[in-house]
């Protein structure tokens, strides 16, 4: 594989061929590949949530009322904004919820592990025998080759304790609706058909996953870092609550751009419509790759908004829910609509404040063109299963130029 440096340009490497939420439920496990496991918690009350805050309501200012709330729902929180705080401690299960590698790193002896390191911790890992060991060693040859500038700590540490579980393709549809594998942040478990396991699937989990899903004990606590965030969000007013993993579509999405340098295959990942949507996020507000899996969806929204992005949550949930419903076979509304809406949006999101601020159209077109042209989709495909309602990416790039135009009229009338 030639070399290359996906800080730069994310297309350089990977050209691709081819709510409301359910009030206080908890997604305490978030397992990957091709399905997600989840624990619930009894939800709380709203009624009793709305009578307790009609009982302080004129006595505590909003702030105390929240910190009251999230001290006797046993979690810490921290305010990212417009009703959306990051869960840092979650007292009921004893979890430590890290806000990035960097603070993952001090809970660990190796803290910044070379590839030779996880090389040397592959082969010691007596589940990662034969064929298993030979694609995750090739798979660590090409991503080091990729110059990606990658943050090896979690890899590192879930390299040594997995271990490779066989089940049949039915034990696996159970537990996640549809053929493939999963990975257990938890324990450190990929599941996996050996019959039907490839390497793409392998390094999709292992690697993709791996390298950044991680939950250890340390000092009788469990310390856990997800790219994806437990993310409340908190409307005193209406009595309106709810706690999300969020970010789990575009976790997908990561994982497949990994497997993808690791194998060498340039497509034909099960996440691409998540993956391109992560592609288009991060090549908008100039992220790279590295820095994503190092500091999560969190990072990436306080980017968007600095960007004058002013929805970030909305775009990344609406991934999600795609997703969600891809899981679930739910094809009411055509996944790719839903995609192609979701990328309007958020251009037009991108736009207008930028508009409004006195960017040229010039400026604000060549950055939306050069991040659409990236993509060397003819159109994309959902579904697991199906091919459903494709999108062209040509017309596409010129509804969202439309836009982009018909905003700066509208700015141009204002003024």
């Amino acid at each position: 594989m030639r070399k290359i440096n996906i800080n730069n340009n994310f297309s350089d490497v990977l050209k691709y061929g081819k709510f409301k939420l359910v009030p206080f439920v908890l997604a305490a496990s978030m397992l990957s590949g091709c399905g997600v496991r989840m624990k619930s918690v009894e939800p709380v009350k709203s009624s009793c949530i709305s009578n307790s805050l009609n009982d302080i309501g004129d006595f505590l200012e909003e702030q105390n009322r929240l910190a009251t709330y999230f001290s006797n729902w046993g979690y810490n929180c921290q305010d990212i904004g417009d009703n959306f705080y990051r869960v840092k401690e979650d007292y009921n299960q004893n979890i430590f919820y890290c806000d990035s590698l960097d603070e993952f790193r001090n809970y660990v002896d190796i803290k910044n592990p070379t590839y030779d390191d996880v090389r040397c911790a592959v082969i010691e890992n007596p589940s990662f025998k034969g064929e298993y060991e030979t694609w995750l060693l090739e798979g660590l040859d090409n991503l080091e080759k990729a110059s990606l500038n990658l943050d090896l700590v979690a890899l590192y540490q879930n390299i040594k304790r997995m271990s490779i579980v066989s089940q049949t393709i039915d034990e696996i549809v159970s537990e996640i609706g549809s053929p493939g594998a999963y990975f257990s942040i938890e324990d450190g478990k990929v599941f996996l058909n050996p019959e039907t396991v490839t390497p793409y699937t392998l390094c999709h989990e292992v690697l993709g996953h791996g390298i950044s899903d991680i939950q250890i004990e340390k000092d009788g606590r469990l310390i856990f870092y997800k790219p994806d965030f437990l993310l409340l969000y908190a409307d005193i007013d209406n009595a309106d609550y709810y706690f999300k993993y969020t970010g789990f579509s575009l976790e997908e999405g990561k994982a497949d751009f990994i497997s993808d340098i690791a194998t060498g295959i340039k497509s034909g990942g099960p996440y691409d419509v998540e993956a391109e949507q992560l592609r288009i996020f991060i090549e908008t507000i100039d992220i790279s790759l590295s820095d994503y899996i190092k500091y999560g969806t969190s990072y990436l929204v306080k980017t968007m908004r600095e960007n004058d992005i002013d929805r970030p949550i909305d775009y990344i949930m609406a991934v999600d829910e795609l997703l969600t419903g891809q899981r679930e076979k739910n094809f009411n509304i055509p996944n790719n609509f839903l995609m192609e809406h979701n990328i309007v949006e958020f251009f037009k999101d991108y736009a207008d404040d930028k508009i409004n601020a006195g960017v040229s159209n010039t400026v604000i077109k060549d950055k939306v063109q050069g991040v659409l042209e990236n993509t060397s989709y003819d159109f994309v495909t959902a579904g697991e299963f199906f091919i459903y309602d494709s999108v062209d990416m040509d017309k596409l790039q010129k509804r969202v130029l439309s836009e982009v135009d018909n905003l700066q009229e509208i700015s141009k009338k204002s003024r």
